[in-house]
């Protein structure tokens, strides 16, 4: 009897034993970072759609155009013009084809780079009404002038895709436009059948601004896009220069045909001596060679 008490005792001490020490052990917890406990990384974020450049994306191109552009220009006097007689003259003639080149070099991404250049040239008659000071050369009312003027453009242009992004396979592009254009205008006037025809009003006008603007283009098929540009800069009572497009081109093969409408305005400093300004505006067609 001694035996099966020993025995049982034994039992319980053990039981005992075990659950102390179960109770003992220590608790496991999550592992603790820095700021607290670690959460589980979140998934991977879905891949981004393939950046798909469309006919002239990522492409070196230069192309010549030819302008035809009307309207009329006029010279006028300045604020430091030290005659009281006027100087406004209207420009009369037929004008010329403006001739154009533009280069387009890629700027990473859906970026250009692109450089224009046109030259346009326009002479004319006009019969003087009043007395004239074109260039401080005095012309008498009732001479028939002669009447000559060329303008010239280099613009650089930094086309910046504005949006969509990502752009993926979208077929539309919204860019702003980062520019600086250099205009060159001169004019001369004679009459040569005045009593004096070896007398000549000539001179010249720079005009050096920045143009900041903003471009649409939608590419409506695989080859066909339109495409519409805007820009411009003016300092009050001083130079200006606005500039807008539209075009519409078709591309086969490494050319491309160009075609729209194209505005140009220039205005040189009328607190000079004498200043010009004008609007030109009238369609355009032209080509375009890819590189790669």
């Amino acid at each position: 009897m001694k035996r099966i008490s020993s025995g049982f005792l034994c039992l319980v001490l053990l039981l005992v034993s075990g659950v102390r020490g179960r109770a003992q052990q220590p608790q496991v917890t999550p592992p603790q970072g820095p700021e607290g406990p670690q959460r589980p990384a979140p998934p991977p974020l879905p891949p981004q759609p393939p950046d798909v450049k469309l006919q002239d994306e990522g492409k070196i191109s230069i192309g010549p155009y030819a302008w035809f552009p009307s309207w009329q220009p006029i010279f006028d006097k300045g604020k430091k013009t030290g005659s009281d007689q006027p100087s406004r003259v209207d420009f009369q003639r037929k004008m010329k084809l403006a001739r154009g080149l533009v280069l387009s070099v890629p700027a990473g991404g859906h970026n250009a780079i692109r450089v224009s250049f046109f030259d346009n040239k326009a002479a004319g008659n006009v019969t003087a009404s009043t007395a004239l000071n074109l260039w401080s050369s005095g012309f008498n009312a009732g001479d028939y002038l002669a009447t000559h003027y060329n303008l010239r453009n280099v613009k650089v242009s930094y086309e910046y895709l504005t949006w969509p992004y990502p752009v993926g396979s979208r077929r539309f592009r919204l860019k702003t436009l980062w520019q600086v254009q250099y205009v060159h205008i001169g004019s001369t006037f004679n009459a040569p059948l005045s009593d004096n025809p070896l007398n000549i009003g000539a001179g010249t006008k720079t005009v050096i601004l920045p143009t900041l603007g903003i471009g649409i283009t939608h590419y409506a098929s695989d080859h066909f896009r339109i495409e519409a540009n805007a820009s411009g800069f003016t300092i009050p009572h001083h130079s200006a220069l606005g500039d807008v497009d539209g075009t519409a081109a078709y591309k086969f093969g490494r050319l491309e045909l160009r075609g729209g409408v194209r505005g140009f305005y220039f205005k040189t400093s009328p607190q000079s001596d004498f200043y010009l300004r004008g609007r030109l505006i009238g369609g355009f067609v032209g080509l375009r060679l890819y590189w790669n």
